[in-house]
């Protein structure tokens, strides 16, 4: 096995050859002790070493620990998002369950400088907003749902999208990535300055990068004042 560098930030990677999962490498980085699995699939060649092609799955953590361990963060490294991972992060978002599978919600991938300052002013001057490498603004599309679900179908749109919205989140943390759900905008602004059609809405403002803070936990209600058995 030969170790690889410079694939995921701050995350254990172990690296298993498709012809024999019994030999793993970890590779341990940073100190961080959540782990991080690619499965490579195939090898390739280089002028120093034998190296693994990047065609692989990724497993970096399991659901729950990925759930319990999400944090919202909004200061990010200027290190760039690649358009493969963004794509990855929207592929995991729209495997969010839908109403009917009529998935009816579409993504809006900004990276223009001057686009993501007008969104962050747009968003109450949440001027951080700006700086992440990478925006993801999920619109919730209503005729989408509604040819199916007539007046209905605005409320199941408006949750496939917030489905998806978290599932992007998931991934993007899971991946060594960062991310905070932005709803506090003007919907009218946001939708002229991404030319969003007027049968469909922003849901949220994702700014995605990799995470410059480490916020603390934040406090939830006992399970026991917000668990209902049978009734309320």
């Amino acid at each position: 096995m030969r170790r690889m560098s410079s694939i995921v930030t701050d995350y254990v990677i172990f690296i298993v050859h498709r012809r024999n999962h019994n030999r793993i490498e970890g590779s341990l980085r940073n100190g961080v002790k959540d782990l991080s699995t690619l499965i490579i699939t195939d090898r390739c060649s280089t002028p120093h070493q034998k190296c693994f092609n990047l065609s692989f799955s990724l497993f970096f953590m399991d659901c729950l620990t990925a759930i319990l361990t999400r944090r919202s963060v909004r200061r990010f490294r200027k290190d760039d998002v690649s358009d493969e991972t963004v794509m990855k992060l929207i592929e995991a978002g729209n495997a969010a369950p839908s109403a009917g599978n009529l998935q009816a919600r579409d993504f809006i991938v900004v990276r223009d400088e001057e686009t993501k300052l007008k969104l962050a002013v747009a968003s109450v001057r949440q001027m951080f907003i700006a700086e992440a490498p990478v925006l993801i603004v999920v619109v919730a599309n209503y005729p989408r749902s509604m040819r199916v679900y007539g007046d209905r179908g605005k409320i199941y749109a408006e949750q496939d999208a917030a489905a998806a919205v978290q599932n992007i989140l998931l991934a993007a943390h899971a991946m060594g990535l960062a991310s905070v759900w932005i709803g506090a905008y003007d919907d009218e602004k946001v939708s002229e300055i991404l030319n969003i059609p007027s049968y469909a809405r922003p849901a949220a403002i994702l700014p995605v990068g990799y995470p410059a803070e480490n916020p603390r936990p934040r406090k939830r209600y006992a399970l026991e004042e917000i668990t209902h058995w049978e009734k309320w």
